[in-house]
């Protein structure tokens, strides 16, 4: 997801790294300081602030204690706390958000490559005029 969200999370439990895809729902997660929110879900222990700037546009973190909901994507200030997941990698907000961006992407390409397109045979239809004056000059020239 473009680096929105970390590739390896860790378990509540302090158990080793594993692979963000491989979180289900209702797995517990912890979110270390100055580290990405790997998942949409709700915060069952610690406190924090976190940057929800790319989502909200509000520059100004957000504290978030126990209860709290929290987006995938979003930074986390200097406090740690546990998350559960609410919802799958693929569900979440930031992959959501990078689906939408790339449909508007791939639509505005489409949309400029037709607009182009259209102008193509006006371009290809104006050379031959173009070159059919090219030995009407070149005969003007004195040897």
């Amino acid at each position: 997801m473009g680096g929105l969200l970390p590739e390896l999370v860790s378990p509540a439990d302090g158990g080793a790294p594993f692979p963000l895809d491989e979180v289900q729902v209702g797995t517990l997660l912890l979110v270390k300081p100055g580290s990405r929110v790997p998942v949409d879900g709700t915060v069952v222990s610690g406190a924090s602030s976190v940057d929800e700037s790319m989502l909200t546009g509000e520059g100004i973190p957000v504290l978030k204690e126990e209860g709290a909901r929290v987006s995938a994507g979003t930074s986390n200030g200097s406090g740690a706390f546990t998350v559960r997941a609410d919802a799958l990698p693929e569900d979440c907000t930031a992959a959501q958000l990078t689906q939408l961006i790339g449909r508007s992407q791939s639509e505005q390409v489409r949309q400029l490559g037709s607009a182009r397109t259209g102008q193509i045979p006006l371009a290809t239809s104006q050379i031959p005029l173009a070159t059919s004056q090219i030995p009407l000059a070149t005969s003007q020239i004195p040897l």
